[in-house]
């Protein structure tokens, strides 16, 4: 008998109008609204990895004015909409720096001389549905995590940046900014393989790995609140659109991948729509087994991932900002024999008789 297993363990990765014409301010004044490197909170395609934003990648930001002495999300006045930044490298005096720049928005926008300002962030630019509301925070309408793996970006929203009143200065006088901490609004998933035993090379080798009707569309909610106190409850809802996923797709026995010789992770990270798992959403692994100069046999095992044994590590849903890693484990039964022999059965022949 055959038998394959799969684990899933959790990787946390643990994401007034405005004064743009006014002169530009001098560099002791630091009126230019710049922001600081940005955090990616837990593991970030496309997928990112680490904490440090790139400085080839941009985002955009709303900000949100108020002479209040905090914002509590009701009066603010829109002070920028949806605009680009992107990295400067050059410091106050217009000087190339190694990597003390700064994420500027374009056009250049200035604090205003008293109240406080208050961010919402989102990345990638051009990203499809987005809005944002004064209380509530960021939406995302209807998006559509793509079936192609190479088209999948990773979408990341900033954690609400309140009550902000100055960018920041570094000590070598380039530009620091407004601190933003992204977090992932996804879900990430990966496979790695391993055998139970050690069979002679060859024996078993993985063809392909796919995820199935596995949700792919839903309008993502950043729920700021204000009280009792500050916090955020992001979710997606609703979801819909089933579709499938192929993490690994080989042709044929001779590429397919033998475990023993597998890297850390096989296939593609695949980054997936936050969600329950219902009835339907499960993994299929097909592989080879080949015994000797036989001709391999394609077999094929199925996962429900609502009814895999999670007591361990407590998974029944994807979550924003985890990737999750499934560790395939197969193993085979070596095929025995119990040879017997039946009795002889007694049959007695009289011959005629001689005379």
């Amino acid at each position: 008998m055959k038998k394959i297993v799969l684990l899933a363990v959790i990787s946390l990765a643990a994401l007034a109008s405005c004064t743009k014409n006014e002169p530009a301010p001098s560099v002791t004044d630091q009126q230019e609204i710049t922001f600081a490197s940005p955090v990616v909170s837990l593991n970030t395609k496309a997928l990112l990895e680490g904490t440090l934003f790139p400085t080839t990648q941009t985002f955009n930001v709303w900000a949100w004015y108020s002479e209040k002495e905090y914002y509590d999300g009701t009066d603010g006045k829109k002070y920028m909409t949806d605009v680009k930044v992107e990295y400067n490298s050059k410091d106050f005096n217009d000087q190339e720096t190694a990597d003390n720049g700064a994420w500027a928005p374009t056009p250049t926008y200035y604090w205003p001389k008293d109240g406080k300002l208050t961010f919402d962030a989102y990345s990638p630019t051009g990203l499809a549905g987005v809005s944002c509301d004064m209380s509530k925070g960021l939406t995302i309408t209807d998006y559509v995590v793509p079936q192609d793996l190479a088209a999948q970006v990773d979408v990341l929203y900033s954690t609400r940046s309140h009550d902000n009143t100055s960018s920041s200065l570094k000590y070598n006088n380039t530009y620091e900014g407004v601190d933003l901490v992204f977090n992932h609004a996804l879900s990430a998933i990966e496979f790695t393989v391993q055998q139970s035993a050690n069979y002679p090379a060859g024996t078993i080798k993985v063809k392909s790995i796919t995820v199935v009707d596995a949700f792919s569309k839903g309008t993502f909610n950043q729920n700021v609140k204000y009280s009792p106190t500050k916090e955020e409850t992001p979710e997606w809802d609703p979801v819909s659109e089933p579709k499938e996923f192929v993490i690994l797709g080989q042709a044929d026995y001779d590429t397919s991948i033998q475990p023993a010789n597998a890297p850390g992770s096989i296939g593609s990270t695949c980054i997936v729509l936050p969600q329950e798992f219902n009835d339907d959403v499960k993994i299929i692994v097909k592989y080879y087994i080949k015994n000797n100069n036989e001709e391999p046999l394609e077999q094929t095992a199925e996962f429900k991932l609502k009814e895999i044994d999670h007591q361990a590590d407590g998974v029944n849903q994807w979550e924003m900002g985890k990737k999750y890693t499934y560790n395939l484990n197969i193993g085979l039964q070596d095929i025995f024999f119990a040879p017997s022999i039946m009795g002889w059965d007694g049959v007695t022949v009289n011959l005629p008789e001689i005379k």
